[in-house]
């Protein structure tokens, strides 16, 4: 996850890229549209809050004796200076949307998305994402704690120690 984050401040800080300038206005209106029907601000938001947290624990981390100054400098300063970043993101989205789809196509995904089985998968999606994260993190614990069991014999011969877990 803290690659996600780290490809979300990167990808903040270029600001719209040339692809968005050169589409066709209508299209690029159109898939504005779909960015506010796939609720991907709101999303992008839950992004940066979680982010966050994340940077709150790094910057006490840094500070020891000092972590609530730490704490509360990124959520007074640093978080909100991420926030006004946000639009730009967005337009990135826009432009990576309008280059992979055609207008036709942006119109028949804004339809199903305003569906009930649409709204149904945008109200769903968070819970789901949730709980396939959950599970990953689980189903990746269990299977790397038993193949690192597997290899250990092989490390152990060749005079290395396994990674911690």
């Amino acid at each position: 996850m803290r690659h996600a984050f780290l490809a979300l401040a990167v990808a903040m800080m270029f600001g719209v890229p040339q692809s968005v300038l050169a589409q066709d206005e209508e299209k690029i209106a159109k898939t504005r549209e779909l960015i506010e029907v796939l609720n991907l601000i709101e999303n992008a938001d839950t992004l940066v809050t979680a982010m966050m947290a994340q940077m709150q624990a790094l910057a006490s981390t840094a500070n020891p004796g000092k972590e609530d100054i730490a704490a509360n400098l990124m959520r007074e300063k640093f978080m909100p200076a991420v926030r006004r970043h946000l639009p730009a993101y967005m337009e990135l989205v826009v432009g990576l949307y309008a280059e992979h789809f055609t207008l036709a196509e942006l119109d028949e995904t804004i339809a199903f998305y305003r569906s009930p089985t649409g709204r149904k998968w945008i109200e769903t999606q968070p819970l789901v994402i949730n709980q396939s994260q959950q599970l990953t993190l689980a189903w990746s614990r269990r299977v790397i704690a038993e193949v690192m069991h597997e290899v250990e014999a092989d490390f152990q011969k060749r005079g290395l120690a396994l990674p911690p877990i």
